[in-house]
């Protein structure tokens, strides 16, 4: 959260590789709750996540795709505001997580 922002209106939530052929909702669920409870504090939880972002206009997308990008699994989340673009996408290797692509982008 400290790397992306907040004010956001649209999160896009994508699974690509071997993790798309498993339920991801709890991910996405996580996600959600990740992003709006630095800022909205501890009352969000994983059951409320979904109805406080629709109540603050947040726009959720989710997709999965059997392709991967150079890693079995991975999982970009894409945070969309008024004139700019945040990606954060990550894997595990091993055992370990890692960050594969970090961007911010503004938009014209």
């Amino acid at each position: 959260m400290h790397l992306i922002g907040s004010n956001y209106e649209k999160v896009e939530v994508s699974y690509c590789g071997e993790i798309s052929e498993h339920n991801v909702a709890p991910l996405t669920l996580a996600v959600l709750k990740g992003l709006l409870e630095p800022v909205l504090g501890a009352g969000v939880n994983y059951v409320n996540a979904p109805t406080i972002a629709k109540e603050r206009k947040i726009k959720i997308i989710e997709s999965k795709s059997k392709t991967s990008q150079g890693y079995s699994s991975q999982i970009a989340v894409k945070l969309s505001k008024k004139g700019e673009e945040k990606i954060v996408s990550g894997t595990i290797v091993g055992r370990s997580p890692a960050l594969c692509r970090l961007t911010n982008t503004a938009l014209m």
